[in-house]
């Protein structure tokens, strides 16, 4: 799977669990809110190694730094997820293999607050 295909899966979970895209009108929201996110887009403007998507799940910090099939994250993407998780947040490198697993660990955040 085609990482921004990968991406658009993980998105769609968000909402349809009530993780709305940061500034989504009320109106638009179809299930009880439970955080947000938005999309770090990368660019010359930008600080390197951020990952894609940055969450607020529950006030817990979430970071996604989305791969698509034979993606390789940077070593900087590497050390950011380190710090995040040492940090006491909540980071993956996800790939569409680990599709399963990975919506678990979402699915735990959304349940309650216990560190996995």
């Amino acid at each position: 799977m085609r990482e921004k295909a990968f991406e658009n899966k993980i998105t769609k979970w968000l909402v349809d669990h009530g993780i709305y895209k940061a500034n989504t009108p009320v109106q638009n929201k179809k299930v009880p809110e439970q955080g947000w996110y938005f999309k770090m887009w990368g660019g010359g403007m930008s600080e390197s190694g951020i990952p894609d998507l940055i969450c607020n799940i529950k006030g817990k910090f979430v970071a996604i730094e989305v791969k698509g099939d034979g993606g390789r994250p940077s070593e900087l993407q590497i050390k950011n997820i380190d710090a995040i998780n040492n940090s006491g947040g909540y980071g993956w490198i996800p790939y569409p293999k680990d599709w399963e697993e990975f919506k678990g660990n979402l699915e735990k955040i959304l349940d309650d607050s216990r560190r996995f």
